[in-house]
């Protein structure tokens, strides 16, 4: 059971890099008070960070996969790519509807809101990751007890 586990919650990136591809395109293209948004320097520092951690969910993703590929169970590496990619899916999101604030929230159908409405399905999505394939808290749990030979609490 634990083998099956780690393999469900071996973690891709894919979804993430999408949509943080298309939050640095809407930023370096969207005007607000005659400025683009990639200029606000908080906005720049926030970016780089989800990037930084965009990066890091890709290398845990990969370590994954190469020790699935050597035959390896990576029962530990899994969780930790699971707890960090799905916290990096969900900070992507988070910062989108953030950005777009009460547009976020709009339906596809409206002219006024960017990606057909698409960024309140990325936003439940990455709420859901949270807590699909094992929970975060519970997956920390894992990594104390089996990673860190830690006392069960």
């Amino acid at each position: 059971m634990l083998d099956a586990l780690a393999y469900e919650r071996s973690w891709q990136v894919g979804d993430s890099v999408y949509q943080f591809e298309k939050l640095l395109d809407y930023l370096q293209n969207t005007k607000r008070k005659g400025k683009l948004l990639i200029d606000d320097p908080v906005i720049k520092k926030e970016i780089a960070q989800l990037a930084v951690e965009l990066e890091v969910a890709r290398l845990f993703g990969l370590r994954v996969a190469c020790m699935l590929e050597k035959g390896q169970m990576p029962s530990l590496e899994a969780s930790v790519a699971k707890i960090f990619g799905s916290e990096v899916w969900h900070h992507i999101t988070d910062k989108w509807i953030k950005i777009l604030s009460l547009y976020g929230q709009l339906e596809g159908d409206s002219e006024l809101v960017p990606l057909e409405g698409r960024v309140m399905e990325w936003y439940f999505g990455g709420v859901r990751s949270l807590i699909s394939r094992g929970t975060n808290d519970i997956l920390r749990n894992v990594v104390a007890i089996r990673g860190l030979n830690m006392p069960r609490p």
